[in-house]
């Protein structure tokens, strides 16, 4: 008799869902199998659990193998009992006799199995005992035997608990790492034992910084009284208790902080939840300031007396709306009936009342926004179909029909069969946040266009300098060379021609000069030639000028805006002369290549390397740029520059665009 299709998967799944397979072996269950050993008096002992494919050993004594084939498997047999299995001799059992086990090793003879049972009757294995020779159990021995298995299951069963339980302090630390507020527990002397949340944030602290420290240290001298007496009216027994303090940051300047507390007997702690006020705190002395402005007006002008009395009203009103606005709507979708749950904070952020909106789901469907109700929908489906989280931003139809931005979270609860029966979860208005960050993107691609403009019209002034450089002061001195060349060929004072040729030395140099400094403003072999064959002549100058060995890697198909190549190429030499000038490099590697649609440049050298979180260059060498300005000019064009090196171990630099061939820096802002 073998286990329905359908039991099987059910079986097979609950196995599964204990999350025990293959995991390392655990002291309780090799405990309870060596007990049960010692107990039936066999060598052999097994917590063996089935699966699909074969039985694996959680816990095993007198065994090597963790695991054999389903189809040679005695507990398989054991499957679909409710009581032991006992084969007494297997080789003289007919479901046994040739099995490989029997005819071989480990050679059994004896059997006796107790089902692994759990509450809803799936069966995931047994506890067996194993002899090599025909043998009984006595009545004790086999409800012992029995007794153990419960234990394993028992032992299973609080692992999985165990499991869950990690997981939810799991959940939980994760909450608290991501609130908003200072989640803390304060001893009986006041000091802090656990602090997690928003501390660093909210007081300029880190966490390990208020470990084991006063809460009374951190409380501003005036409010200290005041915190003292909150504090011994929760341990007289006020369940939870809310009050105000002022908090000293570590900054010296105080916050104002709104606290909920409660005290534990049993832990003898205070468990507290603490909340920056300090918005609030201007809003309400506004509004006390406001008060008062109106009551003077009020005295000075009866006349308007009622428009003061409505302002006041509205400020009021203001305030009030701003402090439940930062609360979230929940709702709770029944699946089988399709009735869906609304709080009053949910229909008051659509602008209803709770009477105004039927409890349907179809009442949800019909506020979400054309463009994006199929969309939701799919995801509501997922979630409930596939289990993948449900947590989304939509925008909702309010009653003045205004779409405005909600965060939408929930979760769906499934019965034991697999089936989505219902489905929580909350929103919060987060329209002024999209504003801002949509306000924020489009600044960032204003500056963005700014800085590249910027980086054209540096190049562009660059390039004139170096054409009035040469084409001026080149060229005169140049003539001023020719002429001085026929005063030397000319008879006359030989001292005369002696010092004319030290001038023509001059000369000579102020020439090099000029030409140098003209290709350190604009090397006419970049603009002329292209990228490629500017760090070719780049490797070749620093080569030849300072016996450093330049080697080059680099492909000439690669085809890219103008702008882009000159980027590249100042970038390219700035890593070059850092290796020269400041890295004591003997050999400098510059490879460069391309690949979906994006430009690689690696510069490597064999120098003194450097720590990259503690340089800080910055514009102030002729004709370069450091390398924290090198990484601001790559990101407005896409791209970035990476670094890795370590003292002593050279720099290895990997500068990444992607590839422009015909849109300007300038004009590369997304529409």
């Amino acid at each position: 008799m073998s286990l329905d299709a359908e039991s099987e998967c059910e079986r097979l799944a609950a196995l599964q869902g204990l999350g025990i397979l293959d995991t390392p072996p655990e002291t309780a269950f090799d405990e309870l199998a060596s007990l049960a050993a010692k107990i039936c008096e066999t060598p052999i002992a097994l917590v063996s659990l089935v699966d699909e494919q074969r039985q694996w050993f959680k816990a095993k004594v007198g065994l090597q193998a963790s695991q054999t084939p389903r189809e040679i498997a005695f507990c398989s047999h054991a499957l679909q009992r409710s009581d032991l299995l006992i084969v007494r001799d297997a080789s003289l059992d007919e479901r046994f006799c040739h099995n490989s086990l029997v005819v071989g090793a480990p050679h059994i003879r004896f059997y006796a199995g107790a089902p692994l049972r759990l509450t809803n009757g799936h069966v995931l294995g047994t506890l067996c005992v194993i002899d090599q020779k025909p043998r009984d159990l006595t009545p004790l021995q086999v409800e012992a035997l029995q007794v153990l298995a419960r234990q394993v299951i028992t032992q299973m069963e609080l692992r999985r608990q165990a499991a869950e339980l990690a997981e939810v302090s799991r959940a939980y630390q994760r909450m608290v790492d991501h609130s908003l507020d200072v989640i803390c527990t304060i001893n009986a002397e006041s000091r802090f034992v656990y602090i997690g949340g928003a501390c660093e944030r909210m007081w300029g602290y880190r966490t390990e910084e208020l470990m084991g420290r006063s809460y009374e240290e951190l409380t501003h001298p005036d409010d200290l009284n005041r915190s003292r007496a909150s504090a011994m009216a929760i341990r007289g027994g006020q369940s939870t208790r809310n009050f105000e303090n002022r908090f000293i940051h570590k900054e010296g300047f105080p916050i104002h902080m709104m606290w909920s507390a409660v005290w534990s007997e049993r832990d003898e702690v205070f468990y507290a939840v603490g909340r920056d006020i300090e918005a609030l705190k201007v809003a309400a002395n506004e509004i006390r300031q406001l008060n008062q402005e109106l009551e003077q007006r009020i005295r000075e002008r009866t006349a308007d007396l009622d428009r003061a009395n409505c302002e006041l009203r509205l400020s009021t009103e203001r305030y009030e709306a701003a402090v439940r606005g930062s609360n979230d709507g929940i709702w709770d979708w029944n699946l089988v009936t399709q009735e869906d749950y609304f709080s009053e904070r949910w229909c008051e952020l659509l602008g209803y009342s709770r009477e105004e909106l039927k409890p349907h789901v179809d009442t949800w469907i019909a506020h979400l926004h054309p463009e994006e109700k199929d969309w939701v929908l799919s995801q509501a489906h997922a979630h409930l179909e596939q289990r993948v989280p449900y947590d989304l931003e939509c925008r909702l139809r309010t009653k003045t029909g205004e779409f405005r931005w909600f965060h939408a979270r929930g979760q769906a609860v499934w019965n034991e069969r697999g089936q989505a029966v219902r489905m929580a979860g909350s929103i919060s208005d987060i329209t002024t946040r999209r504003e801002a960050e949509a306000e924020r993107l489009e600044y960032q691609e204003q500056l963005r266009a700014m800085a590249a403009k910027l980086l054209q019209s540096e190049e562009a002034e660059r390039h004139r300098i170096a054409c009035d450089i040469h084409d001026q002061v080149g060229q005169t001195l140049a003539a001023c060379r020719i002429q001085l060349g026929h005063c030397i060929a000319e008879p006359g004072d030989r001292a005369f021609r002696t010092r004319a040729q030290d001038v023509r030395v001059l000369l000579e140099q102020a020439i090099q000069e000029t030409r140098s400094l003209t290709f350190d403003l604009s090397p006419p072999v970049l603009h002329e030639l292209g990228l490629a064959a500017a760090i070719h002549w780049l490797a070749d100058k620093h080569s030849v000028a300072g016996g450093l060995h330049v080697g080059c890697q680099i492909i000439d198909d690669v085809v890219l805006h103008p702008d882009l190549q000159v980027l590249l190429f100042r970038i390219t030499r700035e890593l070059v002369l850092n290796a020269v000038k400041h890295a004591s490099a003997t050999r400098v590697e510059i490879r460069m290549t391309n690949s979906e649609d994006c430009v690689r440049i690696e510069v490597a050298d064999d120098g003194v390397g450097f720590d990259p979180e503690s340089v800080r260059v910055t514009r102030g060498r002729r004709g370069g740029f450091g390398l924290f300005s090198a990484r601001d000019r790559l990101r407005f064009v896409g791209g970035r520059l990476e670094l890795d090196s370590r003292p002593g171990q050279g720099t290895h630099a990997v500068i990444l665009v992607p590839e422009v061939k015909s849109t300007p820096i300038a004009d590369s802002r997304k529409p």
